[in-house]
């Protein structure tokens, strides 16, 4: 069986951008997503993290605003796009974020975890105008998913969220390990040790997938 670090070699470069863009927010404040978007290419031509609790805003993107999610911060980066262009995501797009995917051109979306509470891709389709354009939605990416799941709750529950009580319950139905692990981990001051000591989005990652496979 492959190790959690050769896990993390054999992710395609836009899916580790996602991710340590997402642990990037989670250390700054912020809700722990990244985005990236690629060219027709494969290549990266923009990223964007959750900016929505920052003072600091760089250049071409927003902060300290509840708008300043991550596809919205990648998407304000690039002019124009073209054909076979993508983003990837670590949490399936809100509304507001698949409405703004589709008016920036880009036509198929990754996603790597389900947002059961807010996700909006299901948007895609349900009216005249957006069923003009076809969307292309792929995800949830299982051996993700988990991961990314035990950062978003153990997020909200750090901060004692005012919406716990329908954040929970939405994860628990799809992935309730992930959200008893997130608690362990809030409870063992484990994402604190690992903001305070500098862990990397890939070391972090590896902690959260192998302790969900226990």
């Amino acid at each position: 069986m492959s190790s959690d670090r050769d896990f993390w070699i054999s992710l395609s470069r836009p899916w580790q951008v996602c991710i340590e863009e997402s642990w990037a927010s989670f250390a700054a404040g912020s809700i722990p997503i990244g985005a990236a978007v690629v060219d027709g290419r494969g290549e990266i031509v923009a990223v964007g993290r959750n900016r929505t609790r920052e003072t600091d805003i760089p250049p071409g993107q927003i902060a300290n605003t509840q708008i300043a999610h991550a596809e919205i911060n990648a998407l304000a980066q690039i002019a124009h796009s073209g054909p076979g262009w993508a983003i990837y995501s670590a949490v399936e797009p809100c509304p507001m974020c698949a409405g703004a995917i589709y008016m920036g051109g880009i036509r198929q979306v990754y996603f790597a975890a389900r947002d059961p509470y807010a996700g909006g891709t299901d948007l895609y389709g349900m009216t005249p105008y957006l069923r003009v354009k076809a969307m292309q939605v792929f995800g949830p990416y299982p051996d993700l998913e988990g991961a990314l799941l035990v950062w978003q709750a153990a997020f909200f529950l750090m901060e004692e969220h005012r919406r716990l009580d329908s954040l929970i319950p939405a994860w628990e139905r799809i992935m309730p390990d992930s959200v008893n692990l997130a608690r362990r981990l809030v409870r063992q001051g484990f994402f604190v040790e690992a903001i305070e000591s500098g862990r990397s989005a890939a070391e972090v990652l590896e902690v959260t997938r192998r302790e969900l496979q226990k």
